[in-house]
């Protein structure tokens, strides 16, 4: 009880960025979403730094050198575009999707309402990685077009994979980590292909 009256106050503050989990079963994302289930994002990357005692470092330091928490880091940057790449009249809200199982675990990193679509998005702090939880998700919502931010240049995919009924296809938009500010546009040009 006391937590989440603090919780609520750090919230009402705007320190933390809140990302609620939604089914992800069509638009709006906010009719499923549960609120008692939520990820948190520093307010900012600089303060969230500050929090973790980096100083100021040099762009080679920094190209050097492999931080520990690199992956936090990137889904810290894309979260805060996210947020404030809305009007700022309307209230922002990050969604994310997540499975717990007996088998497995899977979690989209966020969701995106583009037009009349969700798509998912996937976070990669290097230049490789799995998607297996992006296909997953794909194949149960049906999802025809997904994201995937990284530190490779940006690309179009047509992915297919194998499934128990034959072979399912996905259009994969992979863009930098920088480019997350043009994503909807980008999204929304896709789908419409």
């Amino acid at each position: 009880r006391d937590v989440r009256h603090a919780l609520e106050l750090i919230l009402k503050a705007g320190l933390v960025l809140q990302v609620l989990h939604s089914q992800g079963d069509g638009v709006p994302l906010t009719s499923q979403m549960n609120t008692k289930v939520f990820k948190l994002y520093s307010l900012d990357i600089g303060i969230l730094n500050r929090i973790c005692r980096l100083e100021h470092l040099s762009d080679q330091y920094f190209q050097e050198t492999r931080f520990i928490n690199e992956s936090i880091l990137a889904e810290q940057f894309v979260a805060q575009q996210l947020y404030f790449r809305k009007t700022p009249k309307l209230s922002p809200e990050l969604h994310y999707w997540l499975r717990e199982g007996k088998v497995g675990n899977a979690e989209i990193d966020f969701l995106l309402q583009v037009g009349q679509d969700v798509v998912p998005i996937e976070v990669k702090s290097g230049k490789s990685g799995t998607l297996k939880s992006l296909f997953q998700f794909s194949l149960q919502k049906n999802v025809k077009v997904a994201c995937r931010l990284d530190l490779n240049p940006p690309a179009i995919q047509e992915i297919q994979h194998q499934v128990s009924q034959g072979v399912e296809s996905l259009k994969l938009l992979s863009l930098p980590l920088y480019l997350c500010h043009q994503m909807d546009r980008l999204l929304f040009d896709q789908i419409q292909n």
